[in-house]
């Protein structure tokens, strides 16, 4: 007789401040931090979670006790609004200019044996995708970039976010011992910009022209990214050790709008 059981363990710990300046001589802002840790062990229903990876061990539920999948350890996010005081006619009159600007720590990621399925004489649970060994070759664990780089055999260049070498396969029929979502992923960065200016035209008819400009910087920010597209770490055909990002999604690429609203 088989038998399942709905059994998990979570824990979310979070340390969050805010500091808020109320409209007064013609500058309102506000700012806010959260540094949050959350462990458990398998994130995996729906949204945020849909890559979440199965039980490795089911005797064992405390080997898959790691980072959740939508662990996200730094947040900060600020605003600010500044109406500038030119007084005197309506040209001059009622401008303001207003920002956002956010900054994430990126979703972390989940190394795997994707390329190959390890026998498991014990029926511990599904190794297909299961995590492999640290190879504690020289040089890793020293942090993680973004690398572009020319793969041999390849027409294009791939971009590297960590080392496959630092990884190498487990024997077959043991697990690993790399910590399930233990790759800090690549995070975000953006800066939105508006310009309004509100012109009272008549007693009843207000005009608002706006411009406004999101990532305006422009940096590139990696949008969710599905375990698939971290390059297989053991695989044959993956002998040159390359961790493709080219097809994940980009969050946000600069974009200015404008537009003009009439209140009557």
């Amino acid at each position: 007789m088989i038998q399942a059981y709905n059994t998990g363990a979570a824990a979310y710990n979070s340390l969050q401040i805010s500091l808020n300046r109320q409209f007064a001589h013609d500058l309102a802002g506000q700012v806010n931090y959260t540094w949050s840790r959350c462990v458990d062990n398998g994130s995996f229903a729906s949204s945020l979670e849909q890559f979440g990876s199965l039980v490795q061990d089911r005797y064992n539920q405390r080997y898959d006790y790691a980072n959740c999948t939508f662990d996200i350890r730094h947040n900060i996010s600020g605003n600010l609004l500044y109406a500038l005081p030119f007084k005197g006619n309506r040209l001059v009159e009622g401008w303001q200019v207003a920002t956002i600007i956010g900054i994430h720590t990126g979703l972390p990621l989940n190394p795997t044996n994707s390329g190959q399925q390890f026998f498991d004489p014990a029926d511990l649970g599904s190794q297909w995708n299961s995590r492999p060994n640290y190879s504690y070759a020289p040089g890793c664990g020293k942090g993680y970039r973004l690398i572009k780089k020319r793969v041999p055999g390849l027409s294009q260049e791939t971009v590297q976010w960590f080392d496959p070498a630092c990884y190498e396969a487990q024997a077959p029929g043991f697990l690993g011992n790399v910590k399930r979502d233990s790759i800090p992923g690549p995070g975000t960065f953006s800066a939105d910009i508006s310009v309004t200016k509100n012109t009272k035209i008549t007693e009843r008819l207000n005009a608002q022209f706006r411009v406004e400009c999101f990532n305006c910087v422009n940096h590139f920010n990696v949008g969710e990214i599905p375990s698939g597209l971290l390059g297989n770490i053991n695989e044959n055909s993956n002998a040159a050790g390359r961790t493709t990002f080219s097809q994940a999604p980009v969050v946000t690429p600069r974009q200015i709008q404008f537009a003009v609203k009439l209140d009557f």
